[in-house]
């Protein structure tokens, strides 16, 4: 009588599993990476340091009070921030800024920032408030006047952020995040499952390739 061979049980079906769900972890790591990197892109910190003082990203500062000449790219948009005190940052100025353009042209700045700023830095904040355009480029006299109180109060000059690339890029943002969880909820369910299924199969395999025990009574050969 001749004996069947055992039918060799196959792991690559867990295999797969497993290494799917590794790749899919991977992802969910090079996901989170970028999230996180679009999302500190969208963040002002160029405006105020830690200990108050002025970012990298203002163009230029001008005191409550006075007026400055300051270099500006044609058409284009600053935003305006109030700089005061974090205790007293409800404080205001006593009127528009005035603005005077490289051909002699004055003006006020009263457009709408088209993002909304405000940042904190040692015990200061600074606040968005108000915006212009520039036409030509050159240089611009701008004229801030006096606060509304003694607090001290200045103007920081940046340039306006534009709104739809800072809607995309916080719809960005939280798209990263539920990706990041929906890839990573499944690579580790996939990876421990397909751990389990494999380890499954190898034991099954260890234990259909060992040698047949011997039935009690059984005559010797």
């Amino acid at each position: 009588m001749t004996s069947t061979a055992p039918r060799r049980i196959s792991t690559t079906g867990p295999a797969w599993l497993t290494w799917i769900g590794i790749v899919l972890l991977v992802a969910t790591v090079a996901i989170a990476i970028g999230t996180v990197s679009l999302f500190a892109s969208l963040l002002p910190t160029g405006i105020l340091s830690r200990d108050g003082s002025v970012g990298d990203d203002v163009v230029a500062s001008v005191d409550a009070g006075s007026s400055t000449s300051v270099d500006l790219d044609g058409d284009t948009s600053y935003s305006l921030l109030l700089v005061r005190p974090s205790d007293e940052s409800s404080g205001a100025l006593t009127g528009d800024i005035a603005l005077i353009a490289p051909d002699g042209t004055t003006s006020v700045a009263d457009r709408a920032p088209a993002v909304s700023t405000r940042v904190n830095g040692g015990q200061l904040t600074a606040a968005s408030f108000t915006a212009f355009r520039t036409t030509d480029e050159g240089a611009y006299t701008i004229t801030v006047p006096a606060a509304t109180d003694d607090e001290p109060t200045s103007v920081l000059i940046v340039e306006d952020g534009e709104t739809l690339p800072f809607v995309g890029g916080v719809l960005g943002s939280i798209g990263g995040v539920f990706a990041a969880l929906i890839t990573g909820f499944l690579g580790l369910g996939l990876t421990i499952g397909g751990g389990l299924w494999w380890r499954s199969r190898r034991a099954a395999r260890r234990a259909s390739a060992a040698p047949a025990s011997p039935s009690p009574g059984s005559p010797a050969r």
